[in-house]
């Protein structure tokens, strides 16, 4: 099919880890860590002229095996997500076709949900077996605790904090392509570049792209050199290449986004990233299953179909791709996004593997995290922030560093609950706070998302009032107007006056993003990097600074 092509067709640590070490563990992938191309060829079966391949796609998980709660807890009207409703939903739709092949396009884990991360992300690996996940390519968080974690995930064995659950973990069972990520050390890419897979005699490609700015996204993370070359370069070469041996069905797993809207099968703009994206590979490249923005989107650009399943496993995208056995060629592309419902069985095997590391869970929860001086509470003080607030946000501040953060906001509206001093009328133990009680102050499960603001609509968002703050002053008027309130000449970003014309890193997470009323700026922003969550950006801020003070107010009011 490609898209029109003739014969020429060419595409959370030191502190914690007597507590499950809070680390974000990296994925791994089978083939024994094998970076060979693996090709099934497969005996053609001519009794139809076309074979129908069936495609299960989804991404960004990020650990997220329970099902989500809170503001996360439905998608689009219905009650979605958690794995063991996903494994219902994928066994249900590859009954439905035998030549079905199930793939995950990066951010399996990393900035994980606390059951996965308190566990290294083992419980994820291991529920994907019972899923049937088949296939996965690599986003940036499976390397944001480098490249030796990144190999002990795939050929397995405990974790230098130990065997947590009591048993050897066994590694990944599913097969890994990184096409575009190159080690030196062994002078080829660090797992295969392509995985060929036969359904029922023709052949499909499948080619999986990182993102080329995984080295800068992951901070100090030891990548042992790794390369990330570029993607549509690397997609080429490897489309080239197949071809030459006679594969003409090909689909790559890149993990980087566009825009959704409409719903879960909007189409994002052609201006967004996702539109420049796919003008680059060859045309041989019958689909591009996206991933990074945690956007829900189903687009047809020409004759390429460019989709991608939102994020924690609320949505995955079924695909049909009609292959003519003669020529190899994808001749139709069906595509749709469904959603992981909860009103059907939850499968009993990943059921029982989740309730067996939630009871491993309960004395981790209950394990110190930090310390506090004095209560931190949700209480607004005359500017609108609030201690705990403010906690929050030097937090998440902090864990985005690397993402080259200046400014955090976190919304009032996300903080669930409160640290205090007192506990039953006495003090506690020097302030002692819990990873429970951490994760009860943000229990929506939120990842941090660092963005690109203009001056101008930093301030339109300020405007709205509602935050606390972390590396940002200002003064507002509450007798005026919305759109006058804020004293321009008293912002200082980093003690420094603010510029309106310049841009600025801005943090938040992405409760703002999916419930942004009022706060448009978010959803305009440019060159977004998707960080850890904010719970664990908390409990590490807490760790790395006990004991902590309540800060002084960051914003001040007039009237």
């Amino acid at each position: 099919m490609g898209r029109m092509r003739s014969s020429a067709r060419g595409a959370w640590g030191g502190r914690l880890a007597g507590l499950a070490a809070l680390a974000l563990a990296l994925l791994g992938c089978g083939g024994g860590g094998e970076s060979q191309p693996q090709v099934d060829a497969g005996q053609p079966d001519a009794a139809a002229p076309r074979v129908s391949v069936r495609i299960l796609a989804f991404n960004d998980l990020h650990g997220a095996l329970d099902p989500p709660s809170g503001s996360h807890a439905t998608l689009y009207g219905p009650p979605t997500g958690g794995v063991s409703y996903l494994a219902t939903h994928i066994a249900a739709a590859r009954q439905a076709n035998p030549n079905t092949i199930v793939v995950s396009v990066g951010d399996l884990f990393g900035a994980s949900a606390s059951l996965s991360r308190m566990f290294h992300d083992e419980p994820t690996v291991e529920a994907m077996a019972l899923v049937g996940l088949d296939l996965a390519g690599l986003g940036n968080h499976e390397f944001d605790r480098g490249l030796s974690e990144l190999r002990r995930m795939v050929s397995g064995g405990c974790h230098p904090d130990g065997c947590q659950d009591g048993a050897a973990y066994q590694g990944a069972p599913f097969s890994v392509v990184s096409t575009n990520v190159w080690d030196p050390a062994r002078g080829q890419t660090l797992f295969a570049p392509y995985q060929v897979r036969s359904f029922d005699g023709v052949r499909v490609a499948f080619l999986a792209t990182a993102p080329p700015g995984t080295p800068t996204i992951v901070g100090a993370a030891d990548l042992g050199g790794l390369e990330f070359r570029d993607d549509v370069t690397a997609i080429n070469a490897t489309v080239t290449e197949l071809r030459a041996q006679g594969i003409e069905a090909f689909v790559v797993l890149a993990h980087m986004g566009g825009s959704g809207g409409g719903g879960p099968d909007g189409c994002p703009a052609p201006s967004t990233e996702l539109a420049t994206f796919v003008t680059g590979p060859d045309p041989a490249v019958d689909v591009v299953l996206g991933g990074h923005s945690h956007e829900a989107y189903s687009c047809r650009m020409g004759a390429l179909v460019a989709t991608s399943a939102g994020s924690r496993g609320q949505l995955f995208s079924d695909l049909g791709l009609t292959v003519d056995r003669a020529s190899g060629d994808v001749v139709q592309v069906t595509v749709a996004n469904r959603l992981v419902t909860r009103d059907v069985a939850p499968d009993a095997a990943v059921d029982a593997l989740l309730a067996r590391y939630r009871d491993l869970a309960t004395p981790i929860l209950r394990g110190v995290v930090g310390r506090i001086t004095a209560s931190l509470t949700r209480e607004p003080l005359p500017g609108g922030d609030s201690s705990l607030g403010s906690v929050v946000a030097d937090g998440m501040l902090e864990a985005t560093r690397g993402a080259r953060a200046e400014v955090a906001l976190i919304h009032q509206a996300s903080l669930r609950s409160e640290l205090s001093y007192l506990r039953d009328g006495s003090e506690t133990e020097d302030g002692q706070i819990t990873l429970l009680e951490t994760m009860d102050v943000l229990p929506s499960g939120d990842s941090l998302v660092t963005l690109d603001l203009s001056g101008d609509e930093l301030v339109a968002t300020l405007e709205q009032q509602g935050f606390s703050v972390a590396g940002l002053e200002y003064t507002w008027d509450g007798a005026l107007p919305v759109g006058a309130r804020i004293e321009l000449e008293s912002v200082l970003i980093g003690g420094v006056p603010l510029v309106l014309s310049r841009v600025y890193r801005v943090t938040v997470n992405d409760y703002l993003l999916r419930f942004g009323d009022g706060y448009s700026a978010f959803m305009a922003g440019r060159h977004a990097e998707v960080g850890v969550g904010d719970a664990e950006a908390f409990a590490s801020y807490l760790g790395a600074h006990s004991p902590v003070t309540p800060p002084p107010p960051r914003i001040t009011r007039r009237k």
